[in-house]
């Protein structure tokens, strides 16, 4: 399984369709229409996705005749499956819920401050205190001290990526 993140719909959209063209071009430096493997390395991370070099050499041996080299066309077969496999916004907000879960000691779909402050200060990347803060107001939406997290990780996802469809 890949482990390729990017949040769009399964199927590339048309926007995402120039994105990629226009990235691919910036590094086909002759204008020939191929780029290396190592530029597609480099291409696919810069358009936020995160892939293992074995992953990459598994898609370029399924997607392309040559192994050292890519055309758009073949590039374009990996980006759709990179986003067919993306985890589906309902997918995500399961798997945050249930991360959640564990710090629910009441198990009544709510966890407090204190307990997200040490969530996000311990188990994510460093964060600036205010910015805690300021995540931790906004999370606590009755004002009590208590964030229902089911809503708040509806929330997250929203702010993160409006326009990122169900699937």
């Amino acid at each position: 399984m890949f482990t390729c993140r990017r949040y769009f719909g399964s199927v590339v959209p048309e926007n995402g369709i120039q994105e990629y063209k226009e990235t691919f071009q910036l590094y086909d430096e002759d204008k020939d229409g191929i780029v290396t493997r190592e530029q597609i390395a480099i291409i696919m991370r810069s358009l936020g996705i995160s892939i293992s070099d074995g992953e990459l050499d598994s898609m370029i041996k399924t997607h392309c005749k040559e192994t050292t080299r890519v055309d758009f066309p073949e590039f374009l077969a990996m980006m759709s499956k990179c986003l067919a496999e993306a985890p589906s916004k309902s997918e995500e907000e399961r798997s945050l819920v249930d991360a959640f879960k564990v710090f629910d000691r009441q198990d009544n779909g709510r966890i407090t401050s204190r307990e997200l402050r040490t969530i996000v200060m311990t188990l994510g990347e460093s964060m600036d205190t205010k910015l805690v803060d300021d995540m931790i107001k906004d999370a606590d939406m009755e004002g009590d001290g208590l964030i229902d997290y089911k809503q708040f990780v509806s929330k997250l996802l929203k702010e993160e990526s409006p326009d990122r469809p169900d699937r």
